[in-house]
């Protein structure tokens, strides 16, 4: 199982579904220094900063190697679900959306963050509007993999998807919310599906506001009753496989056997941490 390779012949897939709902506009704190005030706005920044990761790994600085196809859903509006883009990694590195001049932070020679302005290409902006419907979201993912991978018969590895959301599904009518019920649904589809190389995984980040972090348990009554966001992404999320562990490790994420992908309450750093421990897994290969 996952043990196909991410080459240019047989290129992974990564798969980044974003939460655009309303509640995306809201202040992300410890972000102020960076002047960005949303959690849309930081997601965005650090969506981008990986891809660039991702296309200096695997380019000389002219081509870019193709070891990674990159999808992008985004969802939220009026339970409006898009792939705002799907491409091939040297696609990205030749045609971004526009190039712009952002904040980086980097640490000083005394352990003080300096930031320094610097340009950037992008590929992802900020969006805040409507509902939740990650339910949606999943089933036209699963929907997705099944277009695109039901006539290849070679041994392609299984996707990584990384979904980032601010909060529990919600479709617009809280007396008949059926959105988190059907993300549970679609998200146990998702990682029943069979693939050569082993089922879709499927990791979660919730974006918090309080240091109250929940991450990479093993089993449900590990965590809180009264914590029904860490309750729901441990439903939805996949075990985090072997080699993943030890990227995961990297990142500074201890991963107990069997441990869920998911963390609950994410502060900036954790953020960034998640999202690059979910996309640097396997491209080591």
């Amino acid at each position: 199982m996952y043990k196909a390779q991410w080459t240019s012949q047989n290129p992974g897939h990564l798969i980044y579904l974003i939460d655009q709902s309303a509640s995306m506009a809201d202040e992300y704190l410890g972000t102020e220094m960076l002047h960005i005030s949303s959690k849309a706005e930081f997601t965005a920044l650090v969506l981008n900063q990986q891809i660039n990761e991702l296309i200096i790994t695997n380019s000389d600085g002219v081509n870019c190697k193709d070891k990674i196809i990159i999808t992008i859903f985004g969802y939220g509006g009026d339970n409006e679900i898009k792939i705002l883009r799907s491409d091939p990694l040297s696609k990205y590195m030749e045609l971004p959306l526009k190039i712009a001049t952002i904040k980086k932070r980097q640490i000083g020679i005394n352990g003080e963050s300096i930031f320094l302005e610097e340009e950037m290409p992008i590929f992802v902006e900020p969006q805040a509007n409507g509902t939740t419907p990650m339910g949606k979201c999943f089933k036209k993912v699963n929907d997705f993999l099944i277009k695109q991978y039901q006539n290849d018969s070679i041994d392609k590895p299984a996707p990584v998807i990384i979904n980032i959301s601010d909060g529990m599904p919600y479709e617009g009518n809280k007396e008949s919310n059926s959105e988190p019920e059907l993300s549970v649904r679609e998200a146990q589809k998702m990682q029943a599906l069979q693939f050569l190389d082993g089922n879709p995984i499927l990791y979660n980040v919730h974006i918090g506001d309080s240091a109250d972090e929940c991450s990479f348990v093993s089993e449900k009554s590990e965590i809180r009753d009264d914590d029904t966001q860490a309750q729901f992404l441990f439903s939805i999320s996949s075990q985090v496989p072997e080699h993943h562990r030890e990227a995961a490790l990297r990142f500074g994420f201890e991963t107990p056997l069997n441990a869920r992908g998911f963390v609950s309450n994410a502060l900036p750093e954790t953020l960034i941490k998640f999202i690059n421990f979910g996309s640097s897994s396997q491209t080591k290969n």
